[in-house]
């Protein structure tokens, strides 16, 4: 099965996000969560009960608490695997070229794509997780 979690602590964001990704149907179950916290919480129970991992994750870099980059670096800590069993995208609207440097120093990490989301986007994702 191939399950996406989406991580954003933006209401309108994953409103739009999660119908558009809902209309994929290679998407065969989505999980959304408001917080980093929860997510990375989620993610090690999953882990520790040897529940089937995500495909994907795809979450906002700059949130509340955890930022994307401190959820995934405390992530990779649990499952050093991250990268080879789980495609990684982070959302955001930043022009920064820090940010899109730290990415890039990550090897878990496919691409920072724009938020909203748009079907051009979502089919080069799904080209980069092949």
């Amino acid at each position: 099965m191939k399950s996406l979690i989406l991580i954003d602590d933006n209401d309108i964001d994953n409103y739009i996000n999660e119908k558009l990704l809902s209309s994929f149907t290679w998407i065969e179950k989505l999980t959304i969560h408001e917080s980093s916290q929860a997510a990375l919480d989620d993610i090690i129970l999953k882990i520790h009960s040897g529940e089937p991992l995500p495909y994907m994750i795809m979450m906002d870099i700059h949130m509340p608490v955890l930022d994307g980059f401190q959820m995934l670096d405390k992530l990779c800590e649990t499952w050093p695997q991250l990268g080879k069993e789980c495609n990684v995208f982070l959302l955001s609207n930043t022009v920064d070229p820090k940010d899109f440097e730290r990415a890039e120093s990550k090897p878990y990490i496919k691409g920072i794509l724009g938020k909203p989301l748009s079907c051009n986007q979502i089919e080069q994702i799904i080209r980069a997780a092949a």
